[in-house]
């Protein structure tokens, strides 16, 4: 959640100083980033995909 956070608002604020005010690190955050997602969120998007495809969406 706090890497999320971070990344939701790196335009907003340095990487940097949001990794020391919430106490992670900055390589924790980069490491985090590399990583793929999990089941749980590849499984979400796959149903977020499958409702668009039955709704008429086309990629």
């Amino acid at each position: 959640m706090t890497f999320g956070f971070i990344e939701a608002e790196k335009a907003s604020f340095p990487i940097s100083r949001m990794c020391h005010v919430l106490g992670v690190s900055q390589s924790g955050f980069f490491a985090w980033k590399e990583r793929p997602a999990c089941l749980r969120q590849q499984a979400a998007l796959l149903r977020a995909l499958r409702m668009l495809k039955g709704r008429g969406w086309r990629c």
